[in-house]
């Protein structure tokens, strides 16, 4: 709201001035305005624009004269942004990383003259692989000219404070196996699901887990072989000192190789040796004997009679 009295630059009667009035050239902001007045509105709507007005100056008789006069309205008060609150969450807690608003709330801007204003945000996220870390957004107010008028942040913090349950963790099962003749057949990835590898149904978001084992040789009760497999799952998302949790089987797991069939010999018929020794004295004789099983290693024995 603008008085007349601003819009006078030295008017003068030879019997006084009595009063000023004003009016605008358009109904912009007030209809009323394009009535004189001892005052005018101005409003945003203005800004940026050259607005006319009419300027009537009176003397004591009754008496005026007008002018024009050019008004340039600029907005002097800068928008104010107000950020989100700071926010701490655990990182079993979902967001997209893209859509940030819509978990942690978005900026408020509020402006005497635009209700729409040029936001900007920026996100810097140094989030580790297990899901903890910090979140930084700034918003940023920008000008016509892509300047930053007003700017502010919001910290997210991301910690872990959820332990992994071990009793979650289902443990290969024992296993026995009859068609097989060498423990290196029987690695891990040779077997079947739930013989093969730990497993984790109901795994948390803040965990990033690993696993390993280790193998100890023994002769089973039935003469073959039997593995003893040691496992060892390691939770690198740990909440211990040194960074990580290890978790080892309560048992080992049991594989056992089977054999249940037995060695065919080769039948050989009687053999007979002449000896050119004439004191009859004993000697060295060779015999040789073959044998067929399903597994390529035999162990022999031999008895002799009379």
């Amino acid at each position: 709201l603008v008085f007349a009295d601003p819009f006078d630059n030295g008017s003068w009667d030879e019997c006084g001035i009595d009063r000023f009035e004003v009016r605008r050239m358009d109904s912009l902001c007030v209809a009323s305005d394009t009535l004189f007045s001892d005052r005018v509105n101005f409003c945003c709507s203005d800004v940026g624009r050259e607005t006319m007005v009419v300027f009537r100056a009176y003397d004591w008789s009754g008496n005026f004269n007008d002018c024009m006069v050019t008004v340039e309205v600029q907005d002097k008060i800068a928008p104010s942004i107000t950020c989100p609150d700071d926010q701490t969450i655990d990182c079993d807690q979902g967001y997209d990383l893209n859509n940030l608003g819509l978990t942690f709330g978005n900026a408020d801007v509020i402006d005497n003259c635009s209700e729409t204003q040029i936001l900007n945000e920026g996100v810097t996220a140094d989030v580790s692989q297990c899901g903890v870390g910090n979140i930084t957004r700034r918003f940023e107010v920008l000008g016509q000219d892509s300047s930053v008028i007003k700017s502010c942040k919001q910290f997210i913090t991301i910690r872990n404070t959820t332990t992994f349950n071990p009793g979650n963790i289902i443990w290969p099962l024992n296993y026995e196996v009859v068609d097989v003749c060498h423990a290196e057949d029987l690695d891990p990835q040779d077997l079947p699901d739930l013989y093969n590898y730990p497993v984790f149904p109901n795994q948390e978001a803040c965990t990033l887990l690993g696993y390993n084992h280790e193998d100890k040789m023994f002769t089973s009760p039935g003469g073959c072989i039997r593995i003893e497999r040691y496992w060892t799952v390691i939770n690198w998302c740990g909440t211990n000192e040194i960074g990580f949790d290890q978790f080892t089987s309560p048992n080992p797991q049991i594989i056992d190789i089977v054999n249940m069939m037995a060695p065919e010999i080769a039948p050989a018929d009687s053999l007979f040796f002449e000896s050119i020794n004439i004191s009859c004295l004993g000697d060295t004789v060779e015999i040789e004997r073959t044998a067929m099983d399903d597994c390529d290693f035999l162990s022999w024995t031999y008895q002799v009679y009379n």
